[in-house]
């Protein structure tokens, strides 16, 4: 949408959306840690308390309403080595904070983990031609669910598919089969230059399109000279 016509129950959504399926170990990953911090030093003790009362839980209340109602403060000063119940008390309120914003989405996670439907639910990278494509990446597929995979030309979508397909994808359960059907070019490019490939098709000869045409034609959809003066299979498969 136009920047201008994005309004807050949309942005919100999204972020909705977002937090519904995002992995649990994620986002705890991303919140517990500062939550620590939060119920360390002084306010711990005081947290803790609030956070296993069962008024808080019975009420539902929201998450701002309970951080003002524990009378909590970010702390000042070093952690320190001192115990405290901040470890337990910061997984509670973590838990509290996801349910805050999901702002009543389905929380999809939960949905899989509960129901068994997940084919796989792992954590990997992958490179190609001595390039990282992509590194610590998660990877979750529920059963009878389809996908869709986006992305800008050249980004590695079809290796990304072509590695599932064979299989060749650290942590990939053995037990899924997996077949990916791959588009062929129609006929071999014979080691010539794309842009000299395109002028000999059978559409443009005879219009008398130039070759500084063609190229600029080309360029205009962002093909660089790079690829214009190699062959049409040096190109990826967003590209062909």
């Amino acid at each position: 949408q136009p920047a201008s016509t994005v309004t807050e129950e949309s942005t919100a959504a999204t972020w909705n959306e977002l937090v519904a399926n995002s992995t649990h170990k994620e986002w705890k990953d991303c919140t517990v840690p500062y939550f620590k911090a939060l119920l360390s030093g002084k306010h711990a003790q005081n947290a803790a308390e609030e956070l296993n009362s069962p008024d808080l839980e019975e009420k539902g209340a929201d998450l701002s309403d309970g951080v003002s109602r524990m009378g909590l403060k970010p702390r000042s000063g070093s952690m320190g080595d001192k115990p405290s119940p901040a470890g337990a008390s910061a997984e509670k309120l973590s838990s509290l904070f996801r349910t805050a914003a999901l702002g009543g989405v389905a929380d999809r996670q939960l949905e899989s983990d509960e129901d068994g439907t997940d084919l796989c639910n792992i954590e990997f990278s992958l490179a190609f031609g001595g390039k990282i494509l992509l590194h610590n990446t998660f990877l979750k597929l529920g059963k009878g669910r389809r996908y869709g995979v986006m992305g800008k030309n050249g980004a590695g979508k079809t290796t990304l598919l072509t590695n599932i397909g064979t299989g060749n994808i650290e942590g990939l359960p053995t037990t899924i089969k997996t077949v990916y059907v791959q588009h062929d070019d129609a006929s071999d490019d014979h080691g010539v230059a794309l842009l000299d490939e395109l002028l000999l098709h059978k559409d443009l000869v005879g219009t008398g399109v130039t070759k500084e045409e063609a190229a600029a034609a080309l360029k205009a959809i962002n093909f660089t000279d790079e690829m214009l003066e190699n062959p049409r299979s040096c190109l990826s498969g967003g590209w062909k």
